[in-house]
């Protein structure tokens, strides 16, 4: 029985975990653009390049994880109308571990900035403290909250991992991410998670889930595009828009 109960605990666990990482999709696309120019801005010494790409990547990687994570928020309990009972308890899982990478992808590119410069050494030194930080919070919240003590372990590890990177590119660089528009896209993501709330269709969880999305996701960059939160995700919108 113990066995049965770890095989579905991990599969729950698992699950959260993949769809807690698809929020870090836009990361991957947004750093092979960001590398070659910050490696650039190094060797010119152009601090003020830095920043600029310090304070896109963090607007760009926030405006469009935030629509994935509202997306899967808002999708949860239509997907779990169609997965086994027993996957209900990932529900605070997936709530938790998004929230943890959302955060590090809305602190930007800092690790690259650290990569990239003279003190790459300190990239080494920030993922130790990580590692340690993980096996500890694992060790103490584990036995006491199951499967949730593991999320909750891993998000507190990225939170303080993250905020280490933060604060050591701030206090070599004096450089930091947020603007502005950090704040009006974290209010766009809570009036479109709200929204999302109350569309109900009572349709099969499928087309709900793609109706609800459909709608959601239209609003959420509609009103980005208005308000011009991002000049680059603008550019792309009015080249396909032209189209």
């Amino acid at each position: 029985v113990d066995m049965f109960e770890g095989l579905e605990n991990a599969g729950v666990y698992a699950l959260a975990m993949y769809m807690g990482t698809v929020i870090t999709v836009p990361r991957k696309s947004l750093a092979k653009i960001i590398h070659p120019i910050l490696t650039k801005s190094f060797k010119e010494n152009n601090l003020q390049e830095i920043a600029r790409l310090y304070n896109q990547s963090s607007i760009n990687q926030l405006l469009l994880s935030l629509i994935i994570y509202v997306g899967i928020l808002i999708s949860l309990d239509d997907l779990y109308r169609i997965l086994p009972l027993e996957f209900q308890a990932g529900k605070p899982l997936i709530m938790i571990l998004g929230l943890a990478y959302l955060s590090d992808l809305a602190t930007g590119s800092n690790g690259q900035i650290i990569i990239t410069s003279q003190y790459y050494r300190f990239d080494f030194i920030s993922s130790v403290l990580l590692m340690l930080t993980a096996v500890f919070l694992n060790y103490l919240l584990i036995p006491q909250f199951g499967i949730l003590g593991a999320a909750i372990a891993t998000a507190t590890s990225v939170g303080v991992y993250n905020i280490i990177k933060t604060v050591f590119v701030w206090w070599v660089f004096k450089i930091q991410p947020f603007s502005l528009q950090t704040i009006y896209i974290l209010l766009l993501g809570l009036l479109s998670y709200f929204l999302g709330q109350f569309l109900v269709f009572g349709l099969h969880p499928i087309l709900e889930i793609l109706l609800r999305s459909l709608i959601v996701g239209s609003l959420y960059m509609t009103l980005a595009y208005i308000f011009k939160l991002s000049p680059e995700v603008n550019g792309i919108m009015s080249n396909v828009l032209k189209r």
